[in-house]
């Protein structure tokens, strides 16, 4: 079964919110909030019944709009193929054309809501930004990474993955803590690219899972509150990373590498993963709209992303 929804925002820059409707208790999960939508019809664009669903549902006509994330979800009952796209502008008054409540839920409360379980990935998507910045390691030297840290930041960076495998012990866990006064200072998100038990330890908003962690896992290996990313290459981890409740992936290489799966092999590996997927791998600026035209949630990158100046 083909399903289109809309993930509709408000235009509040310092609250930002979407809208949620309420199944009718009859319906298939019942009670629960969700992103309006519905199912495609035969021949019909996903694009052409975004905008027809809104309509019917929650009397909005949608202006523009943009891939957010697409994923199967099987439910006990049925499978269900969704396809979801975030809209930013559109006209008319929302409301509940077919008698359900409707609300505008700030980003940041959206896991305290009731919503079925195909909704997860969505609400992930929609809460983390479109670029996902990796450090360099800090082989140059302390100052000079912290200058390159405060740069990225300045330019908007709001989540960081401190990758430093040449330190260890008291000078990883010094320059982790530096990082993380220094991140939470300007907004965004730390995470640490270390064992999952030592991040929580040093109050990091989460862990990056290398590819070889993820594998040794077969849960996910913090609470809810703190963010979980994997390293994937392919489809088999990216199931793996969701078998484990992971929140975010990366999958590589894009780009440069014997290997590379190029934009083509890309779609086809997140096209299945429910979970966003940032692809990585000679990664710029230039790529973040073709990453998401790709089924992807953006770019990950250390000198697309990283430092006082953006190159590529």
């Amino acid at each position: 079964m083909a399903v289109v929804a809309g993930a509709v925002l408000n235009t509040d820059e310092e609250r930002p919110a979407v809208l949620l409707a309420k199944r009718h208790a009859s319906a298939h999960q019942g009670g629960k909030w969700e992103f309006p939508g519905g199912k495609m019809m035969a021949g019909e664009s996903a694009a052409r019944a975004l905008v027809r669903e809104l309509e019917e549902e929650i009397g909005i006509r949608a202006k523009t709009w943009r891939r957010l994330i697409r994923f199967p979800y099987a439910y006990p009952e049925f499978k269900m193929d969704f396809e979801v796209f975030r809209v930013e502008t559109w006209d008319g008054l929302a409301s509940g054309r077919e008698g359900q409540e409707v609300r505008w839920v700030p980003l940041s409360e959206l896991n305290q809501w009731t919503t079925p379980p195909a909704s997860r990935p969505v609400i992930r998507a929609l809460q983390l930004p479109s670029q996902y910045a990796i450090s360099a390691d800090p082989e140059s030297g302390a100052e000079r990474w912290h200058s390159d840290l405060s740069a990225t930041l300045e330019r908007g960076a709001r989540l960081i993955q401190l990758r430093a495998h040449s330190l260890s012990g008291p000078a990883y866990e010094r320059l982790a803590r530096e990082a993380l006064e220094q991140v939470h200072a300007a907004g965004g998100r730390l995470v640490l690219n270390c064992e999952p038990e030592q991040a929580a330890r040093l109050g990091a908003d989460g862990v990056h899972l290398t590819s070889a962690r993820l594998g040794q896992l077969s849960s996910r290996p913090l609470p809810e509150d703190l963010l979980v990313g994997a390293s994937c290459h392919g489809p088999q981890e990216l199931d793996q990373a969701v078998q484990i409740d992971a929140d975010f992936a990366v999958l590589s290489p894009l780009r440069d590498a014997p290997q590379a799966l190029g934009w083509e092999g890309f779609a086809s590996a997140v096209a299945n993963a429910a979970l966003p997927v940032y692809a990585l791998g000679g990664m710029n600026m230039g790529d973040q709209e073709a990453a998401i035209e790709s089924g992807g949630q953006g770019i990950a990158a250390i000198r697309g992303l990283w430092g006082p100046v953006l190159r590529g």
